[in-house]
């Protein structure tokens, strides 16, 4: 619309220039209230970082202090260790009965009647006996020999005619030689040889 002198009339421009500022101001309202909302969620990132670290910080001091007060079981449970005492028990001695032990006292000392004497003794307790000689007198060391099976009854032979138990020895496969006339004790279990040194005590 023309006004009477030739110009635009004013009015249309006004409203336009309205226009505009409404949709100025509802662009800045709106940027306004994004940043708005992204502060926002900041503050919110910020907080729960700060709750976590303080959480962790927390979390680490109490559980040492569970272990320290004896709140965490497993670390104050205390194993109990048995101790098992073994003893020893020291079987018997096996021995026979006397009358099945044959003894041969052998003189290897050359004192008259002194094997005799020995095989007396044990006879009185029991045993089988022979009165023997060596094949030489004059033997210096006393001597208790056994067959194999026979330890523990010339231990007992030894405490009963009070001889020391450490001239026991396992009779050697030459024990026989040792004697005058073998024969009949070839088969005998315990051999005394009583020598020089007395160490077997016999009243003749």
């Amino acid at each position: 619309m023309t006004s009477q002198h030739g110009y635009p009339q004013q009015g249309g421009s006004a409203a336009g220039r309205g226009i505009v500022l409404v949709i100025v101001a509802i662009a800045l309202g709106v940027f306004l209230l994004a940043r708005g909302f992204d502060g926002s969620d900041d503050a919110d990132d910020k907080s729960t970082a700060t709750g976590q670290e303080s959480n962790s910080d927390s979390t680490g001091p109490d559980s040492g202090d569970e272990g320290e007060n004896g709140d965490d079981t497993s670390d104050a449970t205390t194993s109990t260790s048995t101790t098992t005492t073994t003893s020893t028990t020291v079987p018997p001695p096996v021995t026979h009965p006397a009358n099945e032990v044959r003894v041969a006292a052998i003189n290897g000392k050359g004192a008259p009647g002194l094997a005799g004497a020995a095989a007396d003794k044990l006879n009185a307790l029991g045993y089988q006996t022979k009165a023997k000689n060596a094949v030489n007198f004059g033997m210096e060391m006393s001597v208790i020999y056994y067959q194999p099976g026979y330890s523990d009854d010339a231990k007992a032979i030894a405490v009963a005619i009070n001889a020391p138990v450490d001239i026991l020895n396992p009779a050697p496969s030459t024990i026989l030689t040792l004697i005058k006339d073998p024969s009949d004790v070839s088969e005998f279990n315990i051999f005394i040889l009583l020598a020089e040194d007395d160490l077997i005590p016999v009243v003749v």
